[in-house]
């Protein structure tokens, strides 16, 4: 089965290696993020199987994620969706030091982000086992 082709959505030090591991084992990897040299993969989702996310619960722009991951599920693609922004995390105080300005959070962006993934976990390792059952 690998020929599945994988879509990474951020490409940080967990996203990135995380890929770099799937494809150094002959996984197909397309990675989309919004810095060089992957900004301009977002139509290479109509090219992937199974696209995952991580939404780390310090990332605050969930927007870009929503939208990543709205689209494909709209193409029909598998969505996995490793989601740290719980009750917990938020209840810690750490949605207040993401948001200086005010404006970065958007509680119904992360609603529809769940409501549209096929799966949804809290945990990397959960979401990784996750993705190795569809490849």
């Amino acid at each position: 089965m690998k020929d599945k082709r994988i879509g990474f959505i951020g490409q940080g030090w967990v996203g990135k290696h995380y890929a770099d591991d799937f494809e150094n084992r002959g996984y197909k990897v397309i990675r989309y993020s919004q810095e060089e040299p992957h900004i301009n993969n977002d139509n290479k989702i109509r090219e992937c199987d199974i696209v995952f996310a991580y939404l780390e619960a310090s990332n605050p722009v969930i927007i870009n994620i929503a939208l990543e991951l709205g689209f494909a599920k709209g193409l029909g693609k598998v969505t996995i969706l490793v989601n740290e922004w719980t009750e917990e995390n938020i209840s810690k105080g750490m949605l207040e030091t993401l948001k200086p300005n005010g404006n970065w959070f958007k509680p119904r962006y992360l609603e529809m982000l769940i409501d549209w993934c096929d799966f949804v976990v809290t945990d990397f390792k959960d979401g990784i086992e996750l993705l190795k059952k569809f490849v």
